[in-house]
This record gives structure tokens, sequence and C-alpha cells, in this order.
């Protein structure tokens, strides 16, 4: 049995776009500089209104499987609308990124769950979830 392969997600300076729906939708970005990736989401966020969030990202392959897990570590940035100008608020927010995903040709297809911890204006916990799908400019190596 072959140990996981930990840099079988993309060969480093990859890029994709994609689109994602869920607790945070809109669109998502996956750079790969070297062994880590960075993704980057931008949307609206049924818990922030609009949102920004940016994480590192470690992938892997299941052994004898088409699925890669991932985690990653991030900060979120969220702007919280409201009707009263006094009820408005900036949210900064801590979080994880876990989910699955696997790939046709060129597209990552994903599930994430996204715990995060708002540390401001106050303290919150919220847990986000979502699937999407990305495309990359260049094929992935095998």
């Amino acid at each position: 049995m072959a140990p996981p392969e930990t840099s079988a997600q993309s060969r480093p300076g990859q890029l994709a776009f994609g689109l994602q729906v869920g607790t945070t939708s809109g669109l998502t970005v996956r750079i790969q500089p070297g062994s880590v990736g960075l993704n980057v989401q931008l949307g609206t966020s049924t818990t922030a209104g609009s949102a920004l969030h940016l994480h590192t990202v470690l992938e892997q392959r299941f052994a004898d499987s088409p699925l890669h897990r991932y985690l990653g570590l991030g900060l979120g940035l969220g702007h919280r609308p409201g009707s009263d100008p006094a009820r408005q608020r900036l949210e900064l927010s801590f979080s994880a990124l876990v989910g699955v995903n696997f790939f046709l040709n060129q597209f990552d297809v994903h599930l994430k769950v996204m715990p995060r911890l708002v540390v401001s204006p106050e303290l919150e916990p919220v847990l986000d979830r979502g699937v999407g799908i990305r495309y990359y400019l260049r094929p992935r190596s095998p």
C-alpha cells in the first residue's frame, strides 16, 4: 500500500478560479505557489453579508481513492449590513477550512466546512458550509 501523496493536488504555480454556493456563496480562487496553497473566497454570506476569507491549504489524496482531503487555517473579513447604519458592522474572524474534493481534468469539485470564530466586534462561533467547482488554467500533474 503506497503512502498518500501530499503534493498531488497541483504543481507549484497553479491557478484556479471558480464558484461556490452555501452559507458563503460567490467566487473562489486557488493559488498554489508551492506545497502550501492559498484559498481565497469572496462573496455574500448568510451570516456576515459581504465576506472575504483567506486560507492557507494543505491537501492530501486518500490512499487508493480519487478523493482528496484538505485542511487550512485563515482569516475572514465580513460586513454585516443593516437598515439602521448603527447596526451595520465590520467583522473579523479566525477560521479553519476542512473539506474533500476530486478532480475531473482541469476541474476541482469540492465540499467544505468552515468553522469560524468571529472575534470582533463580539465573540461569536459560526459554521459555514459550501460546495463548489474551480477550473485550473493549466493541466494538473498526475
